[in-house]
């Protein structure tokens, strides 16, 4: 199976993990899309290594760190000066930038010919410069604004293209056959009389935006940042499967499937030794959740210890137990549930963590799960080489987690206090509180 992520800081808002996972059931293609949570793009790559990812989709802010760690860069991301997709060959990292195609299909899927034609592009950032990369190979004349014009200016000298000031703006707009704006949703500098009917307004945010209900309004012909995202997403798909891309079958992930708050309660997997139960504890100790341990429900409600149920009863029967106590424990509101590490093998199991809760997968590696155990305290690892039965679980595990988790969280080397603050944050920004 190809393990497949996208990171950035923050991650848990990006659709991509809805837009890749639907594509690959529908496709029978045998890959699981996850959000991984990093701290830096170093950390994005490390863990990439660990988990042997077959790619990574790239996004703010670490775009422009991918240069340095990439072994092998397209000529396309080296001008752009920036990566959103890198490529996993047997353990080579080849990046990519996907984010100019996305530009090219969505104006080409509207019918819309760049040729000659004058194209104002606001902003001076990343998205920028993969938009000037696009526009400049389909031929149109490129004239870019900033709110800082040394920033625009520079940009413009660099890719050879005319650069205005922001006092210019209405006078840029009335002459401009295509405006696409990289700013963020919530900045619109537009006033609405400055839009002309026959303009094609492309806005780079997919989330609704003061310009496209402006733009909308002014019965100018609208692409959204969801053109944006589906039409970079097809090109790295391509590059990740080798294989040509339903691009319309994406566009059908965005109805089907979204990431909404599941707010009934939040879970915790992972392996092992990863920190699920220090860090649920700190958690409900610090919010107005409780916490529950899986373990030590089945514990309370058997009377017997994990290590005596597995061995007078069996794995299986444990299984079962763990399957019923899910089940309990999701039907609690507020409550942050620490998982047990092997609750993912169970299809069951997998449905209702997907379906009923919001699930953080803590990563800790074999050698941080064997450091952090103690001797004959987990039945799986009583063996003669526990390391190496530590590795085992981690290769059989990871795509398990990955297919239900809302996003990964690197629990090595952190404290739990950073964590949860990690995952706070990430919650946050996701979903406003």
């Amino acid at each position: 199976m190809k393990i497949l992520a996208v990171t950035g800081k923050p991650i848990l808002h990006s659709k991509s993990p809805d837009i890749f996972n639907f594509y690959t059931q529908q496709k029978n293609i045998d890959a699981v899309y996850f959000r991984l949570a990093a701290n830096s793009a170093e950390e994005a790559i490390g863990l990439l290594k660990l988990y042997q990812l077959r790619g990574l989709n790239v996004t703010s802010p670490f775009k422009e760190d991918m240069l340095s760690l990439a072994d092998v860069i397209d000529s396309a991301a080296q001008q752009i000066g920036s990566i959103n997709t890198i490529v996993n060959n047997n353990g080579i990292l080849t990046g990519y930038n996907t984010d100019y195609l996305g530009i090219q299909r969505s104006l080409a899927r509207y019918g819309v010919d760049c040729t000659a034609k004058n194209c104002l592009v606001l902003g001076a950032g990343g998205a920028a410069r993969a938009v000037i990369y696009a526009l400049k190979e389909l031929g149109a004349t490129v004239t870019v604004i900033n709110r800082t014009f040394e920033k625009a200016k520079k940009l413009a000298t660099e890719f050879a293209i005319q650069s205005a000031s922001l006092d210019d703006l209405e006078v840029q707009l009335s002459e401009a056959d295509i405006f696409i704006s990289t700013l963020s949703a919530d900045i619109c500098m537009i006033d609405p009389n400055w839009l002309r009917p026959e303009m094609v307004v492309f806005d780079a945010n997919y989330k609704s935006s003061t310009l496209q209900r402006i733009a909308t309004k002014r019965e100018c012909r609208v692409i959204s940042g969801i053109d944006w995202l589906v039409n970079q997403a097809a090109p790295a798909a391509e590059l990740f499967f080798e294989t040509e891309i339903d691009t319309e079958l994406m566009y059908e992930a965005l109805q089907v499937k979204k990431l909404s708050k599941k707010n009934y309660n939040l879970s915790l997997v992972g392996l092992m030794g990863s920190g699920k139960s220090t860090t649920g504890n700190y958690i409900a100790e610090n919010t107005n959740l409780k916490f529950e341990d899986t373990d030590i429900a089945i514990v309370k409600k058997y009377n017997k210890t994990v290590s005596e149920i597995f061995k007078t009863e069996g794995e299986k029967s444990f299984r079962d137990k763990e399957t019923k106590t899910l089940d309990s424990l999701l039907k609690r509101p507020n409550t942050v549930i620490a998982c047990g590490g092997g609750i993912v093998l169970k299809p069951e199991n997998r449905d209702m963590l997907a379906r009923r809760t919001c699930v953080i997968w803590l990563s800790a590696s074999p050698q941080q799960v064997i450091a952090r155990m103690k001797p004959g305290s987990r039945p799986l690892l009583q063996v003669e080489d526990p390391l190496a039965k530590a590795k085992e679980l981690f290769v059989e595990r990871a795509h398990l987690y990955a297919s239900v988790a809302d996003v990964m969280i690197n629990a090595e080397n952190y404290t739990t206090e950073q964590i949860a603050s990690k995952i706070y944050e990430e919650i946050d920004t996701a979903f406003g509180n």
